[in-house]
C-alpha cells in the first residue's frame, strides 16, 4: 500500500501550506506555529494511532474554538501563542487520559444533533469573520456576529472596500470551484497560491493595497524546536478559565475522531481501538505544545481508501 500511502501523504501536506496560512489568519497565529502542528502532531500521532486512514492535523472547528478563546483572554498579559499552547497542553493530557482510562466511551451519550449544530454555527462563524479579508475591509471595531454583519453591510452599501483585493478574492474562489470540480486529484490550494504569487509579483499588486502572507509575520524557516511545556506560574494561574474552554476542545475532538475513523474502518475492515485513537491524539497535542505549534484534531486523508 506504499504507493496509495504515499500519494496520500503528498495530498495532504501540499494542502496543508494553505491550510495553514487560513487557520493562521482565523486564530491569529503565527504560520509557522500552525506549520508545525501539522508536522510534530502527525509524527507523533501517527506513532500511536491504530487507523491507517486518518491525519492529524489543524482544522476548521478547533482554529474558531482557539480564535474565542484567545479573544476571551484579552486582559491576560500572554501573547495568543502562549494562551494557545497552554489550552493544547491541557486538551493533550484530557485525551490522553481518557484514552489510558478507557473512559472516551462517553462521548458516545452524546447526541449526533448537537455536533451538526455546533459544526453548522462555526463554519458560520468563519466565515462571517472572513469576509472582510475577503474584501479588504478592515476588522470591525464590534466582535459579536450581529456586529460584524452590521459592520460589512454598512462598508459594502458605502462601497468601502479594496476592490483589488475582492477580485482577487473572487478569482482565486472561482478557479478553486473549478479545479476541484475538473481536477479533483490536483492539489487546488497550492496551484491558486503558486499563480497568486506570480501575478502579484509580476504586477506588484501590493503597492495598491493587496495584503500579502508576509504582513501577517515572518516566517520561521526552520525545523521546529522543543520549547517545553507552557506550565510556568503564567500558566498554572490561567488554569481556571482556560479548563473548561480545554475540555470543550478535547470532548469534540475526541467524537470527530471516533465517528470518523469507525467509518472509514468499516468501509476498508480494518479493525479499529477508539482508545488507542485517544492516545494518539493526546499524545500529539502534548508534542506540538512543547514544540511551540497549536493543537490539533483527528481528520479524514484524501485518496486513503481505492
Amino acid at each position: 500500500k506504499f504507493r496509495a500511502d504515499l500519494l496520500a501523504g503528498v495530498t495532504v501536506a501540499v494542502i496543508t501550506i494553505p491550510q495553514a496560512i487560513g487557520f493562521a489568519l482565523v486564530v491569529g497565529l503565527p504560520i509557522h506555529a500552525v506549520l508545525a502542528a501539522a508536522v510534530i502532531g502527525s509524527l507523533i500521532c501517527a506513532c500511536y494511532s491504530s487507523s491507517r486512514h486518518l491525519v492529524f492535523g489543524p482544522t476548521n472547528t478547533i482554529s474558531i474554538i482557539l480564535a474565542g478563546a484567545v479573544l476571551s483572554l484579552a486582559d491576560v498579559p500572554l501573547t495568543p501563542l502562549a494562551k494557545v499552547l497552554l489550552l493544547g497542553c491541557i486538551i493533550g493530557i484530557i485525551q490522553l487520559t481518557a484514552g489510558l482510562t478507557k473512559t472516551g466511551q462517553l462521548t458516545q451519550f452524546i447526541s449526533r444533533t448537537v455536533i451538526i449544530a455546533y459544526t453548522t454555527a462555526v463554519g458560520i462563524l468563519i466565515i462571517v469573520g472572513q469576509i472582510g479579508n475577503f474584501l479588504g475591509i478592515d476588522r470591525a471595531p464590534a466582535v459579536s456576529l450581529p456586529g460584524t454583519v452590521q459592520y460589512l453591510i454598512t462598508s459594502l452599501l458605502s462601497l468601502d472596500f479594496n476592490y483589488l483585493t475582492a477580485a482577487t478574492g473572487a478569482g482565486s474562489l472561482s478557479l478553486l470551484y473549478l479545479l476541484r470540480r475538473w481536477r479533483p486529484r490536483w492539489p487546488e490550494g497550492l496551484i491558486v497560491l503558486f499563480l497568486a504569487s506570480i501575478i502579484t509579483a509580476t504586477f506588484k499588486l501590493e503597492d495598491h493595497g493587496l495584503r500579502l502572507v508576509r504582513d501577517l509575520g515572518e516566517m520561521v524557516s526552520a525545523m521546529p524546536i522543543f520549547t517545553g511545556f507552557p506550565l510556568n506560574q503564567e500558566g498554572l494561574l490561567l488554569l481556571p478559565r482556560i479548563t473548561g474552554t480545554a475540555i470543550a476542545i478535547a470532548l469534540l475532538g475526541m467524537l470527530e475522531a471516533i465517528s470518523i475513523a469507525k467509518t472509514l474502518a468499516a468501509r476498508s475492515g480494518q479493525r479499529l481501538d477508539p482508545n488507542q485513537e485517544l492516545i494518539g491524539m493526546g499524545l500529539g497535542n502534548l508534542a506540538a505544545t512543547a514544540f511551540g505549534a497549536m493543537p490539533c484534531y483527528i481528520v479524514r486523508t484524501k485518496f486513503s481508501i481505492p
